[in-house]
Parts: structure tokens; sequence; C-alpha cells
């Protein structure tokens, strides 16, 4: 049996949640999988998001049918909808069977704070669209106050409104809408219904209440735009939230002293409470409010401590938001926490930086802190507590003599603050300052010559002198051409290194790729190595601290790619149709990644990484679901495998998106309960439609058994599948069939389709004859016409034949009379000729 091939994939693309917060650092865990055979070369694994990409290599061996996490850490800057692109083998190193899995595409919404739009409303919902245009989607309203723990309240229907932000989070409009209420719908226990509303942005905040709250004005208006955009994001639904203006957290409050607290809300709400507590004090007081927006309440503390205060506010319907801080009632308390140093080794005429940590229980401003050495005041600072209440202050000290030195940090030694504990605002510490050493390098070494592209191994040996113990350096690799200036723009590699003093240490600095550099100079390159003590010692010498020589850079290929060939299938396609893009091109290096331009008929470009099929010898991009009518153009951008990742483009290619004449697609047309129903009884007919641009109606027409026709609307039960129930109190066969539109007006038709009402189950066409005896003698038990036949020509029609128990298949009369008509009337007949002979017979003896 041979061995699987190769063939690694992206599985899954993982964040902590399907939207993130501007500003924060997002973990993004790809994880990948090797389901052909053992992979013993470097695996790389590549994101690319928003101008941001990373690498991460697999070091170990990668065996197969087995996966492998890697995480990536990325820090969004600006609110917006993203692709997060993950690659595993991004340079095509590993000749796999199948490279369409290799690449694995993410979608994640970063949002930032969204101002409350109106103090009147208590209730909102973020929903996030692909793009500008009219949305629609069925809401439950009901369940989403029950997420809100509100029940037994009343959805108010005119309170909806859809306002949208920009993606900076600022109010940009508030759009028109439309709901439908759904069948059988409830404001109580039903509010459910389809909301479809002009998206003009991507971020739409559906506002609601309820009628507890106070009623709203309905506005709703007819959307009359016609271009849709797909829902990409439904948030929780989320209420009106409280913040404690005044105390602010960590303040410091006078025993006896009246203080005004205040809460602030972005709705107006009905009741606030606070529950102040330190120990076993407990304070229980409520605000009160002009408007239902600033609550205030004045409060005075006997007691010392520190208490956490929680206030609890509710609205009318009951919805309930909590909120707490913490402040002290007492005098405050200054400390010095700790001291650190910058290096665990002082040296003479060495800089070392000194990290004092300041605390203090409340705000206090103009505080000033001291440094001493050996008694004497070195430095000082002032500062103030405010909204942290750990401040952290750096002294700069260098040291002029050696031997053992006290430091010594004060904060507020001349007691300009009345305090709580006076004994704890000093720290002290007892250093020791060393004589610098001495480091050199003593030799360095590189190849001659080196291509361009390449990594550059430099050997350097390095010594210390002076010491008495091991001491950690800074080791720098420089790059110049033309002279070596040693600065921090020629610097290509750093590693830190450990010396004993008079032992000698080997170590490799790496320039990652070499370029050529100047035309002029040839590809010749000046290397430098340069040895440095950390940041809190002296080097005796500096002048051994250096070392250079020559290297020369030999030029990569610069041949752009060719593009062959760049096409599309097919060249004309409908809105909402898919359509796969084609480039054929080549490269000496091979080709690294391509790029695909597309202008859309707006004059919008997008980019897209095109992916390659290599069964095929080319490369592709599908766009799914083509929102725009008109001509696009398009191009591609192709780089080679080369270090210079050179660059070619192709010319530019249009194809045409027409406008949608394709109608719904009717998947399935069905009855509940069955196709047979008792009068009075409920039918329910369904049908499931698809459509690329959204279905605009769906109807079904019914045709009585009397001929009647009418046409009724069919609701939508659950996505794209449509219902219509009815009850029908008249016997016989109805047929029907239903129509479907979307939103450009395309109409498709189902067949012709069919069920029966009867007053008996077991009698489907009322014709009085069951079922099962019809289905017996080859009979239609859904035509009633069927009793009426004589199927043997004896001139006994089926009813009859059913009510007098003879086989409708087999002939019962002769001359059409039946059996006992036949005995009846031979009986007569002998009875007359009888008569007849006698009466002849008397006649003859008279």
């Amino acid at each position: 049996v041979s061995p699987a091939p190769f063939d690694l994939s992206v599985t899954t693309v993982d964040t902590p949640s399907t939207w993130v917060k501007a500003g924060d650092y997002v973990l993004i865990n790809v994880t990948v999988k090797n389901m052909g055979h053992k992979v013993s070369e470097k695996v790389d694994v590549k994101i690319v998001v928003d101008g941001y990409s990373d690498v991460h290599y697999l070091d170990e061996e990668f065996p197969g049918n087995t996966e492998k996490k890697v995480s990536f850490t990325w820090k969004p800057q600006h609110p917006g909808l993203y692709f997060v692109n993950a690659t595993v083998d991004s340079l095509d190193k590993i000749n796999e069977s199948n490279e369409k899995n290799n690449f694995l595409e993410k979608q994640v919404l970063v949002i930032d704070g969204f101002p409350w739009w109106n103090q009147s409303w208590h209730y909102r919902l973020l929903i996030t669209t692909r793009d500008k245009g009219v949305a629609s989607h069925f809401f439950n309203f009901t369940e989403l106050l029950h997420a809100l723990d509100l029940f037994d309240v009343s959805f108010d229907r005119n309170s909806i409104r859809v306002v949208c932000y920009s993606e900076t989070g600022e109010i940009s409009d508030v759009v028109s809408h439309m709901f439908n209420e759904s069948s059988g719908y409830n404001s109580k226990d039903n509010a459910t219904g389809r909301l479809t509303w002009f998206a003009t942005s991507v971020f739409s905040m559906i506002y609601f209440d309820v009628e507890e709250n106070g009623g709203k004005i309905n506005t709703e208006k007819q959307v009359e735009e016609t271009v849709e955009t797909p829902l990409i994001q439904i948030g929780e639904p989320e209420g009106w939230n409280t913040l404690i203006v005044k105390p602010k957290n960590n303040t410091l409050i006078l025993p006896n002293t009246t203080v005004e607290f205040q809460v602030e809300s972005n709705a107006k709400l009905s009741k606030v409470t606070g529950v102040a507590s330190a120990g076993n004090t407990t304070v229980l007081f409520d605000f009160i409010s002009k408007d239902g927006i600033l609550w205030y309440s004045n409060q005075s503390f006997i007691k010392e401590g520190k208490y956490t205060l929680i206030t609890t506010a509710s609205d009318e319907a009951g919805y309930v938001h909590k909120n707490s801080c913490v402040f002290t009632v007492g005098k405050p308390d200054l400390l010095i926490k700790e001291i650190r140093f910058s290096s665990t080794k002082i040296f003479k005429n060495t800089v070392v930086d000194i990290t004092c940590v300041v605390e203090s229980t409340a705000f206090i401003d103009n505080v000033t802190i001291y440094m001493y050495v050996n008694g004497e005041v070195v430095a000082d600072e002032t500062l103030s507590f405010e909204e942290n209440l750990e401040k952290t202050v750096v002294f700069s000290w260098t040291p002029k003599m050696e031997g053992n030195i006290n430091i010594s940090v004060y904060v507020d030694p001349y007691n300009t603050v009345d305090e709580k504990n006076e004994e704890n605002n000093r720290i002290n510490s007892t250093v020791t300052v060393y004589t610098p050493p001495d480091v050199m390098v003593k030799k360095i070494s590189a190849p001659s010559s080196v291509k361009e592209g390449k990594t550059v191994y430099v050997h350097a040996e390095l010594e210390t002198r002076g010491v008495s113990s091991s001491t950690t350096y800074h080791v720098y690799l420089y790059v110049s051409q033309k002279i070596m200036r040693w600065q921090s723009s020629e610097k290509v590699y750093t590693k830190n290194v450990t010396l004993t003093p008079y032992k000698p240490v080997n170590i490799t600095l790496v320039w990652d790729t070499a370029v050529y550099g100047l035309t002029e100079e040839n590809g010749r390159w000046i290397i430098g190595v340069e040895v440095v003590p950390v940041s809190s010692q002296q080097d005796l010498n500096f002048s051994n601290n250096r070392r250079n020589t020559l290297l020369t850079v030999t030029p990569e290929e610069r041949n752009p790619p060719v593009v062959n060939k760049i096409w599309c299938e097919p060249a004309t396609q409908e809105v909402g149709g898919d359509i796969t893009l084609y480039a054929e091109i080549t490269d000496d290096t091979g080709v690294y990644n391509v790029t695909l331009m597309i202008t859309t008929p707006n004059n919008d470009t997008n980019k897209h990484m095109m992916k390659y099929d290599k069964t095929n010898g080319k490369w592709f991009y599908i766009i799914h679901s083509l929102k725009t009518s008109g001509v696009y153009t398009y191009r591609v951008v192709a780089f080679d495998a080369s270090y210079l990742r050179n660059k070619g483009v192709s010319n530019n290619a249009t194809f045409l998106v027409t406008e949608d004449h394709t109608p719904p697609h009717l998947v399935d047309v069905w009855l509940t309960p069955n196709r047979v129903q008792v009068k009075d009884n409920e039918i329910r007919i369904y049908v499931i439609v698809y459509d690329n641009m959204g279905i605009n109606w769906v109807n079904v027409t019914i045709v009585d058994p009397e001929g009647r026709k009418t046409d009724n609307i069919m609701e939508e039960v659950e996505e794209n599948t449509y219902r219509f129930s009815e009850t029908f109190n008249l016997t016989g066969r109805y047929t029907f069939y239903v129509a479907a539109s979307d939103s450009a007006g395309n109409i498709k038709y189902s067949e012709l389709h069919d069920f029966w009402v009867t007053n008996d189950l077991n009698d489907t066409d009322n014709d009085h004859i069951p079922d099962w005896w019809e289905k017996r003698y080859g009979f239609d038990p859904y035509n009633p016409m069927d009793a009426q036949s004589d199927e043997d020509g004896d001139g006994y029609n089926e009813l009859k034949e059913y009510n007098e128990g003879l086989d409708p298949l087999q002939p019962d009369t002769v001359f059409g009379f039946s059996q006992n008509e036949l005995t009846v009337a031979a009986a007569v007949l002998s009875l007359f000729i009888i008569t007849i002979t006698l009466s002849l017979v008397a006649m003859k003896r008279s």
C-alpha cells in the first residue's frame, strides 16, 4: 500500500468572539491538519488581516492525521468588518495532492462604543450587514425581551426605530423601516414579524421598547430602495445602563460631612436606590430625580472605613441595572510600597534608574516624594493621586563613588498631609557600587560572498576582563555600504551574551536577508560587530568593542512574472449569481502569490487573493452572489518566489453582470397532516423557496370543488420556508399551486397539486362507497363520478352493486333483469299458462 501523499489544510480560524473592540488585542487561533503522510520539512502558517501579516513556523515534525494549533495576536485600530486570511505552506514549498484547502477566511467584526440614541428608548440590538442596502430579518421580540429578563410585558411595535452608525461609532441616520407582523402576532406572548429597513452603513442598531415604559408614535415608512444586503452578525439585546458620577471610585470622604451622590442613566428610569456598606455598617437610601436621567442623594457617614456603594436602577417595565464603586470615610494614608533598581549590579559613573511605587488610600493633590543618597536629597517629584491611587516614580542616579551606599525614598516628609499613619512614608535600601569591567571583540569572520536574499552568518570571539563574576552584554551586528557609521539604522541583529572573566566566548550573529544594495557599490558591504555593556554598567575601554570585515552580495534575478492569460467563466452573469476568474502565470523562480483587483460598476476597487489549482496549472477566485449590475473591470498582480518578489501586472479585462431574470427555485411543496382531511379540520400547505436576490412574496392559489379560486399570502415560518393554514367546510377535491416572486419581480409557479376534504376519511370522494371497496375492484377513490358508472353493463351502477353486495365486474341481470326478478317473472308466466290450459279444458268439456 502506497503512503498517502502530502496534504496540509487549514481547518479552523477562531477568535474569542464574533466581534472585538477596537484597540484591544485579539487572540487568533489557527488549526492546521496534516491529512497525508508525515511532513519533516519546516511548515509555515501565515495570517493576513487589514494590512497586518505574521508567520509562524512548525519546527517539529508533523505526523500524518494530526492537528496543530498556532496562535497569533492582532490589535485592530478602527471599527469595521475585517477578514482574517489564514494559509498553511504559504510559500508553496511542499508538493501536495490538494492545494485548494491550504487557505481559510474568517470574518471578524470590530466595533467601538455606540452612544445611546434617545433617552426615551430603553432597549436595543446591534445588527451588522455586509454593505449598504435593504436589510430584512425575522425577529422574535418576545424572546429578545426574555433575554433581558423582562417577562409579562407588552412589546410596543410602534417603538421600533432603526439607527445607523458610522464605522467610527457615530450616529449617522434614523432610517426608514417597515415591520410586518407574523400570523398569530401577540404583543405579550408572540411579538414576531419581519423587519425591513434601509441600512446606510454596516452598523444598524434596532431600538425597541415596551408599552409599560410609555407608548411611542408609529413612524413606519415603505422602504423604496431595491439593492439588498445580507446580515453578517446579530448581536445580543442590550438594555440601558447607569454611571455613578459621584462619588468617583476611591474618593475620600471626611466623617460627618454631607456629600452629594449622583447617578446618570442613558434612558429615563422610574427608581434608583443605593446601598453603602463597610463591615457591619450598612446605609440604605433612595435617589431623587427631576427628569428621570440624573439622580441625586445627599449622604453623611459617621463610621470610618472603606465602603462599597451598589446602586440599583429600574425602569417602569422592571429592567434592572446595577453599578458599584468604592469610597473611603476617614483620613488618607500615604505609603512607599517598594523601590526597584534597573540593574542587580551597579557600577561607578553608570546611570541607574530607581523605581518607587507610592500608594494613597484617597484622592490627594500636590504630594512630594524625595530621594536621599547617604542622607542628602538628590531628587524630588510632586504628584497628585486622582484616578489612580498607585503611582510609579522613576529617579535617575549616577553614582560617583564605589562601596556601600544608603538609598532612601520618603513621601511627604514634612507632614503637609494629615495622615492616618505617618510611620509608613519611608523606605531604605543599601546598594554596592562596583568598578566597571572591560569587554572586547577579539576577532570576527564571515563568508567573502553570498547570494542576494540568502542568510549571512557572522562569527565573533568575545572576552571580558576586570570583573569578578559573570556579566551580561549586548552584541550588535551592523551592515553598511560606503562607510560604517555604527548607527541604529545599520543594525540588523541583536543578541545578549553572558561572559565569564578571562574566558573567551564564540557566538554567531545573523543577517537574515542579504540585499544587493546600491548599484555603484556592486554588492560590496561592510560587516561590523559591536559589544557593549547593558545600560546599567560602563566599560573601561570602548576602543576594543568593535571590529569589521568585508562581504560581497551577488544579485538575484529581476525578471517579473508573465501573466499569459486572464479570463472569467461565465463571461456574463446575472445579479445574485457566482463568477469564477482565472489566470495563467509563469515565472522561472515560481509564483509566490497572485492578487485579483476588481473595480465594480460603482468604481469601488476590491482586492482578493487568488488560489492555485495545481491540477490544471491555473490561479482562480470565485465571487459569490454578485449584488450590482453593470460592467466589472479586473486585472491580476503576480509576485514571483524570488527574494525580490518581482511583480507582473496583467492588462485589464471585463465581465458583465445583468439584472436578475432567473425566477425563484421552488424546492418542495407539501401538505400536513395528510392529502385527505375531514371537513372543518385545518390543512397546512408548505413550500421551500430559494433565490439569490431574496424573496418578495409567496402566494398559494386554491380552487375549491365548485370552481371558486382564492389567492392567499403564505407567511415565512423559518428561513426560506413558507406556510398557509386554513380549514375547509366544502367537501370534495381542491386543487392548488404556489407562486413565488423575487425582489427583481421574477415569478415561479409550482406544478398543480390537490387535496380532498371529506366527511369520512374512509370515503374520500364522498360517493358513499368506501375507499377499500373501490380500490379492491380497481375504481378511483378520488373520483365521485364512478359511483354512477356500470362497469359490467348489467344495468346496476357501482353504488347499487356495493349496497346489494354484488360483484361490480360480473353481470347480475338477463335482458336487464336480476335473477330474483327473472324467477318471479317465470313463476307468473307459468301460472298464466296453467290458467289458460285449464280454461280450455273446461270449455271443451262443456
